[in-house]
């Protein structure tokens, strides 16, 4: 099943490590019912893990910048993330291109070879998944089957 595109789209570097239960496991490892923790420490079955076409630009949020104090370090590795794809930072939904400038390290970085860029469908909107301990927004169904990415089903 797959939808044209043109664009860049808005998702993750394959080795973004989500919270599923009580381990973290990468993204491109994740299929169809495995169970994530949502922002609120509730399970979820994914719908559909997304892969998108290769990329080499991301926005890097490196670990620990978005942390305020001693009591845990967020994110807990480097997050690569492309610009345009949501988080959630103090409960308000942030672009992380928007961090760069603002936040200590917060930067665009283009790796030397491009990697699939994945992200999951649940099926409600505005979930919002621990990824590197920071809440990640996912897509819908409706949003993706109306959307103009092509991607395949994992």
């Amino acid at each position: 099943f797959e939808f044209v595109f043109r664009s860049s789209v808005p998702c993750l570097h394959p080795n973004t490590q989500v919270l599923c239960a009580k381990e973290y496991k990468a993204i491109s490892s994740l299929k169809q019912g495995d169970l994530v923790t949502d922002r609120h420490g509730q399970e979820q079955p994914i719908l559909y893990n997304l892969q998108f076409d290769r990329s080499n630009d991301f926005i890097l949020i490196p670990k620990g910048s978005l942390t305020s104090d001693d009591s845990c370090v967020l994110p807990c590795n480097d997050l690569l993330i492309r610009k345009g794809h949501p988080i959630l930072l103090n409960g308000k939904t942030i672009n992380p291109a928007k961090l760069i400038g603002k936040v200590e390290g917060v930067k665009k970085t283009k790796l030397n070879d491009p990697v699939p860029v994945y992200s999951l469908c649940m099926k409600k909107r505005n979930v919002y998944v621990i990824m590197e301990g920071i809440p990640v927004k996912t897509w819908s169904e409706y949003d993706i089957m109306n959307s103009k990415y092509k991607f395949s089903k994992h």
